[in-house]
């Protein structure tokens, strides 16, 4: 497992292993590429990008690994994108030791565990946003946001910072779920729900 800060809640459990910490982005994502950990307890809040970016990036280079996001009070935001982009739960900062051991053992069986706290901030970002937007990941509005401004599956890639190929993943599950045949129609049912708008 790899972590990001409160290591020392986790060193007195017999049953679970911390192999590696960073504070900073890069160096997290180094060690999900060389160690391909279990878990990840991810700082939402270590870049200043979106922490569904770091998510993604995580993903991608570790795509066993699971994420338990990390947010201060204040992160309710980072929390929703987190929780949408795959993480298996999340918690804030304040959580307690127990708690967290908990929530690692849960996600280190592939149980997804979302606590009270992370709950109640997606079901408020759900209502916020609406269901059909809600049902796109972070990654696949961004991607489908630049589909919607003319940009090919490289330019995409180029813009996002991932391969082509994980583009033209994202692209066929948006046309799944929006039950499009194709780009374009994606992009026309996708304006008829607001999922996208130009500048």
């Amino acid at each position: 497992m790899v972590r990001l800060g409160l290591a020392a809640c986790l060193r007195d459990q017999p049953d679970i292993e911390v192999v590696g910490e960073a504070d900073q982005a890069d160096t997290a994502l180094a060690l999900c590429s060389g160690l391909r950990p279990d878990v990840l307890i991810l700082g939402l809040g270590l870049e200043r990008s979106n922490g569904g970016d770091l998510l993604a990036r995580v993903r991608e280079c570790s795509p066993e690994t699971q994420v338990i996001g990390l947010a201060g009070r204040a992160g309710e935001d980072l929390i929703a994108a987190a929780l949408l982009g795959g993480a298996v739960n999340c918690l804030v900062e304040s959580v307690s030791a127990r708690e967290l051991a908990d929530a690692v053992r849960a996600a280190g069986a592939r149980r997804r565990m979302i606590s009270g706290t992370a709950a109640q901030v997606l079901i408020e970002h759900l209502d916020r946003l609406g269901r059909h937007e809600a049902s796109l990941t972070l990654r696949q509005s961004q991607v489908l946001q630049l589909v919607a401004r003319g940009l090919t599956n490289p330019q995409i890639g180029v813009h996002l910072g991932i391969r082509p190929a994980t583009v033209r993943m994202h692209v066929g599950r948006i046309m799944n779920k929006l039950g499009a045949a194709s780009r374009t129609e994606a992009v026309t049912l996708a304006f008829r729900q607001g999922l996208v708008q130009l500048d």
